[in-house]
């Protein structure tokens, strides 16, 4: 559980917010701890086909955590985990929440991803996404196009 809550966090739902010239983005309140007083999230940029389709992944700090453990137990040897390891050491940051419950989403990642006065926070259970609106109404076609074969998975996994 992200430091400063008693409860686990799911982040389920949809939420259309704007931003300002800051680049500070709200939180809706459900998805932040009770106290955020100095509770981390970690911004990873997040590729899906390339860089037009990137998003933000979000991870509270047990998931960073655990990003990090499995990480660490690939070998150095290993040319694929050296490259995870600079691109996920390069390509994220971590921010605070600020006593509004909003973050700022740092400019050089804003930019990658599209999000100027608008984004899409969508929820992972475990984690969730920030998007461009509109890359974001694309995502959620092809992923509509996708749902049976998606259900599989954990069906699949259940039997």
């Amino acid at each position: 559980m992200p430091s400063g809550t008693s409860k686990r966090i799911l982040y389920q739902g949809e939420f259309h917010h704007g931003t300002d010239d800051k680049r500070r983005l709200q939180i809706p309140a459900r998805w932040r701890p009770e106290n955020t007083e100095n509770v981390e999230l970690t911004l990873i940029l997040w590729p899906r086909n390339d860089v037009r389709e990137a998003c933000l992944m979000v991870l509270p700090l047990m998931e960073t955590d655990a990003l990090v453990d499995d990480i660490r137990e690939t070998s150095f040897a290993d040319e694929e985990a050296e490259i995870l390891r600079r691109l996920i050491g390069t390509k994220s940051e971590n921010v605070k929440f600020d006593r509004a419950g909003r973050i700022i989403i740092p400019e050089r990642m804003a930019k990658i991803v599209g999000i100027e006065k608008e984004a899409m926070l969508v929820g992972m259970l475990d984690r969730f996404q920030i998007w461009n609106v509109e890359r974001y109404q694309q995502v959620k076609s092809e992923d509509e196009v996708m749902l049976q074969r998606a259900f599989k998975v954990i069906a699949a996994k259940r039997k």
